[in-house]
């Protein structure tokens, strides 16, 4: 068996303090990147949490635009619907009138019945006349043509 002298035992302790400090270093080294990293992420955490706000802030206004599209288009529907009712209560006046106006003429046409009743009486009554009065004159002529008086020739 081998026997380890003093100098090795100091040769292997400073390869062990060599390594402990190599380690120390990447370890170290190593411990700077990860924070470097976590800064990093912290980084971009920050980014990505002031984009999510702004975002956020950005569709609260688009959704807010969007809300008063709906409400002035909302409001337009109620014009239109008054409108229509507008032309509604116009197309019920002009049904009235129409209405007034049938009765203005059933009244007309009666009237114009009851003075054709009177005419077609009127002219009856003077066509009679006219009649009797022909008829008579007629009967009066016929007498004198076909019937003469004999003492008047004499």
């Amino acid at each position: 068996m081998s026997t380890a002298t003093d100098t090795d035992l100091k040769e292997l302790k400073d390869l062990i303090l060599g390594i402990d400090k190599k380690l120390d270093v990447h370890i170290a080294r190593t411990d700077e990147q990860l924070k470097a990293l976590n800064d990093k992420i912290v980084q971009l955490d920050k980014r990505t949490e002031e984009r999510f706000v702004d975002l956020k802030l950005q569709m609260d206004l688009r959704f807010a635009q969007v809300d008063k599209q709906f409400e002035q288009m909302d409001l337009r529907f109620a014009q239109v619907d008054k409108q229509f009712e507008q032309v509604e209560k116009r197309f019920e006046q002009v049904d009235k009138r129409f209405e007034q106006v049938e009765k203005r003429f059933e009244q007309v046409d009666k009237q114009i019945e009851a003075v054709n009743a009177r005419i077609n009486t009127f002219t009856i009554g003077f066509l009679g006349i006219v009649g009797i009065l022909v008829t008579g004159l007629l009967g009066i002529v016929g007498k004198v043509v076909f019937f003469p008086n004999p003492s008047s020739y004499m």
